[in-house]
């Protein structure tokens, strides 16, 4: 797996909502969106993001209302961005190290994505699809063992 986290974000559309929005707004963003994250922007600034997780975990566990519910109560603040020119090896192990499921993409201070693990685990699928479809043409190619 190598390769930029710019490369995985160049089409990608950032989803945000502000801190005062219902949980119920963000999961419908979510879900319209196919994504499991929203990043909590306050104006220019990253205030934090609110995961499925933190659906599961800090409001659906904890018996909130998702209508009444502002995603600034039950968002995630502790956050480890990344930036464009990172490697996906290092996001992977960010990643894994803290739990994480879900990285913002900082371009210094400005927010230009959301990273999902999945989207380095398809990442990395493609390249080893690739590496796989040169090898097989390079077997199919090798007379070396013919007869």
């Amino acid at each position: 797996m190598s390769g930029k986290v710019r490369t995985l974000i160049e089409k990608q559309t950032v989803i945000t909502v502000e801190p005062d929005a219902s949980v119920r707004e963000a999961v419908r963003l979510m879900t319209e969106n196919d994504i499991g994250a929203v990043a909590v922007s306050s104006g220019d600034s990253l205030a934090g993001i609110f995961t499925e997780r933190d659906l599961m975990v800090r409001v659906i566990d904890a018996e909130l209302d998702p209508e009444t519910t502002p995603v600034g109560k039950v968002m995630t603040t502790n956050i480890v961005a990344i930036g464009p020119d990172d490697n996906f090896e290092d996001c992977v192990i960010t990643m894994k190290l803290k739990g994480f499921r879900h990285m913002p993409v900082l371009d210094g201070d400005r927010l230009i994505g959301m990273l999902s693990f999945r989207d380095l685990l398809q990442a990395d699928l493609e390249r080893i699809r690739d590496r796989a479809d040169v090898l097989a043409r390079l077997v199919r190619l090798d007379p070396i063992y013919d007869a």
